[in-house]
């Protein structure tokens, strides 16, 4: 079977990114034609990577020009796309012989129409939590519930190891070297896109200037872009704003901008963590909230979407209210004065290495052997229905 897969290339540094380097070589392991298109990653012409046909990015930033195209070169059987269902084109369910499977996120709720009306046009809906999976298969009475597969992201859980105490005293020593040895450490890792902030940047920063007026070893770590370039609040004026600019630190921005965090360097810094704070809006999944929880740090999230099955060991915060959306659903506003809470009740903890173990058996459900075989099933079904079409093609049925 031949297949398209479209999203981040995946020598980047996102969390599609992830996903790709997890998925695609493990589809050719089981012995299909893969192929990239890189929306995002890669420009200006194709590249072979690791035995993988790797096609660019064309003007579209969804890749909905591209598409077309590479499946009529690549002579894809499926399609995969895994961005955003509402920025995809209908048209590409109407590509023929080409079974078009959106790989997408849910994070509001209720079913915003412009993601629902893509429905029609897909072979196949695959879902990435199972809050996603409720509200699909109830959606219209159960219209598009067999069209639903749950294929949760991966994680490297062998990479993803909790440090020993020697590690995180040596990390803490490399990333804040003038942080007192003592510090609390309350980590972010969150992409700043977009205004109102679905990472819930305002409410998080509000929550730990309160968290850290009564305690003087509080530090903030923000693993983010700081810049308004990509619509974000500007995160530095933020900080200054909430009067936390001696307790915080943001990533360096040129190594994100550059994509110089490796894995590695990403275990480092989450095994620096106390814990990670994550309150978003709504999430599709939450990578850094599971794989922090692999590295044994718990977490506090709000108690929406699939930040709540993701939870293992930590806090679920309910949310201040529901609010609209512009694509009108509804994401969860931050509540300020929970997630200080949440972050006290972390602060005052038992130190046991319980929850530390805990939070990692949580969390390698998710591992990529655990993962992969929910791809196996999907593409022996995708694999046989090719040979039920090809079969009522030549009239051999029956």
């Amino acid at each position: 079977m031949r297949i398209l897969w479209s999203s981040n290339a995946a020598h980047a540094a996102t969390g599609y990114s992830s996903q790709t380097k997890g998925v695609v070589p493990a589809i050719k392991a089981m012995g299909h034609d893969v192929a990239v298109h890189a929306w995002w990653g890669l420009q200006g012409g194709p590249v072979v990577l690791d035995g993988i046909q790797h096609f660019p990015a064309y003007l579209d930033g969804y890749g909905n020009d591209a598409m077309p195209h590479l499946c009529r070169k690549w002579k894809a059987d499926v399609l995969i796309t895994l961005i955003d269902l509402w920025v995809m084109d209908p048209a590409l369910g109407q590509m023929g012989s080409t079974r078009y499977c959106p790989y997408f996120p849910i994070d509001c709720d209720p079913i915003p129409a412009e993601i629902a009306a893509r429905f029609p046009f897909a072979h196949r809906i695959l879902l990435y939590s199972q809050s996603a999976v409720k509200l699909v298969e109830a959606y219209q009475g159960g219209r598009f519930k067999d069209k639903v597969r749950y294929l949760p992201h991966g994680i490297d859980g062998a990479l993803l190891q909790p440090a020993t105490p020697e590690e995180r005293v040596t990390f803490r020593r490399k990333y804040y070297a003038d942080w007192p040895e003592d510090a609390y450490i309350v980590g972010m890792v969150a992409a700043n896109k977009g205004y109102p902030s679905r990472k819930s940047f305002p409410e998080a920063m509000e929550a730990f200037a309160r968290f850290a007026a009564r305690h003087d070893n509080a530090r903030l770590y923000l693993h983010s872009y700081a810049g308004p370039e990509m619509k974000g609040p500007p995160l530095i004026d933020m900080i200054r704003f909430y009067g936390i600019e001696n307790k915080a630190r943001i990533a360096n921005n040129m190594m994100i901008v550059g994509g110089e965090y490796t894995d590695e360097m990403m275990r480092e810094i989450y095994a620096t963590f106390d814990v990670l704070l994550a309150p978003s809006q709504g999430e599709g999944f939450c990578l850094p909230q599971v794989e922090v929880q692999a590295v044994g740090v718990p977490v506090i999230v709000t108690d929406f979407s699939a930040q709540t099955e993701n939870m293992g060991v930590g806090w679920t915060v309910p949310p201040a209210r529901l609010q609209p959306t512009l694509l009108w659903s509804n994401m969860a506003l931050a509540d300020v004065a929970g997630v200080a809470h949440a972050l006290e009740e972390s602060y005052r903890r038992p130190k046991s290495p319980l929850w530390g173990q805990m939070a990692r058996e949580f969390a390698l459900q998710f591992d990529w052997p655990k993962v992969i075989p929910y791809w196996a099933k999907l593409l022996e079904e995708l694999d046989g229905g090719r040979r039920e079409l090809a079969l009522e093609f030549v009239g051999a049925r029956d």
